[in-house]
């Protein structure tokens, strides 16, 4: 038996420079525009308003666990050829961004992964390991949809709505691949690929 540390991991957020800049990705997010909207821009800015405009965010132990096993594998590092035991023992239930996380890794071809499972919360400032942008791409899938799903249950969806047109779900048709990601999709990867700016969006989660 051998113990080997693995090493901390942080993910670096360049963060919106103005509180119409958090304007833009909270209506790009939900292809809409909402007058409670604003508040929560102003919000995010008042909370978020850093210099210089970015914020370092740590890779939680099960997210760096898994990055660490994978790379270890792929660069045929000593012991790297023997399969890990897919369950992680780590001390508490991860937070529902590392769940995530782990749910759209083990949709990748290889080795899959789980903990003894989730309390639900969602724990900000999260970074997400460098794994690579089909596993970055799928991360921003579905904290988008846990997003829109939040929308809906709470009725923010249909407040004050400037457009009459019905809402639908920001990603569209689960198997289209072409423009239904767009450019709303590419602004909440990147808040995911590092984490941390979307804590006062989310507020809901963290009770």
């Amino acid at each position: 038996m051998s113990i080997v540390g693995v090493p901390a991991q942080t993910r670096t957020i360049p963060l919106p420079t103005s509180e119409a800049g958090w304007l833009s990705v909270l209506r790009k997010e939900t292809d809409r525009n909402y007058k409670w909207q604003e508040g929560e821009a102003n919000e995010l800015w008042q909370t978020w308003n850093l210099e210089p405009p970015q914020k370092t965010c740590d890779v939680h132990c099960e997210c760096s666990l898994i990055h660490y096993l994978e790379r270890r594998r792929r660069d045929g590092t000593p012991w790297g050829t023997i399969a890990p035991f897919n369950y992680l023992g780590v001390s508490k239930l991860s937070c529902c961004a590392c769940h995530l996380w782990m749910a759209v890794f083990n949709e990748q071809e290889g080795r899959e992964y789980l903990t003894k499972g989730s309390h639900g919360k969602w724990c900000f400032p999260w970074g997400m390991p460098n794994a690579g942008e089909s596993l970055e791409r799928g991360m921003a899938r579905k904290l988008s949809k846990e997003y829109y799903a939040y929308l809906l249950k709470s009725g923010l969806m249909g407040l004050d709505e400037d457009s009459s047109t019905p809402p639908s779900s920001p990603l569209g048709d689960e198997d289209s691949d072409a423009d239904e990601d767009g450019e709303r999709v590419a602004i909440i990867e990147t808040i995911v690929r590092e984490s941390g700016g979307m804590e006062k969006v989310f507020s809901a989660f963290l009770d």
